[in-house]
């Protein structure tokens, strides 16, 4: 597993491995040990205190992820969170500032919380940092392609990877989360 870590880590598309007719996708896809959870699509719940700016990011992020996946994984709502029901991703402000990092997803098997700093939240990258931390709760890892949104650093106008693509397609198709 270490490998296809390693792998995972120096390419960012889904190109077959040498010597064999298996991808990079496949291979990374085996490695995270898919497993059930209830039925697509995934509720996104979005703190009624986000500023406009971040709430309106976090329907772009969806739809972003949506279109990745080719159907409806996501679907957002603006609400307050009492229960945290298997499968739910919640986004809302960070509640303990950390200023190294922009954002932060804790995910618990079960269901994710994607928390984005205060002053990051109305800057013009706020909807690739959401789009990053989103697909953190989709289960994807960091990747060292630069214009990637699963890049350490989101910059502005980052793209979903190649790589990203394949794995949430993946697993769309195979019917598990990653």
């Amino acid at each position: 597993m270490k490998y296809c870590w390693f792998l995972f880590s120096l390419f960012s598309s889904c190109v077959a491995l040498p010597h064999t007719s298996t991808t990079l996708c496949d291979e990374i896809y085996v490695s995270h040990l898919p497993y059930q959870v209830p039925s697509f699509p995934r509720q996104v719940k979005i703190s009624p205190s986000m500023p406009i700016e971040a709430i309106e990011a976090t329907y772009d992020a969806v739809e972003r992820w949506n279109e990745v996946a080719g159907r409806e994984i996501l679907v957002a709502s603006i609400e307050a969170v009492k229960d945290r029901t298997r499968g739910t991703i919640v986004v809302r402000e960070m509640t303990i500032f950390n200023p190294e990092r922009r954002g932060s997803t804790v995910w618990t098997g079960y269901w994710a919380v994607v928390e984005i700093r205060a002053d990051e939240l109305t800057d013009p990258a706020v909807g690739e940092i959401i789009t990053h931390e989103v697909g953190h709760a989709l289960n994807l890892h960091h990747e060292n392609d630069r214009d990637s949104v699963m890049n350490r650093e989101v910059f502005s106008n980052s793209e979903i990877s190649d790589l990203s693509k394949c794995l949430i397609r993946r697993s769309v198709e195979e019917g598990e989360w990653l």
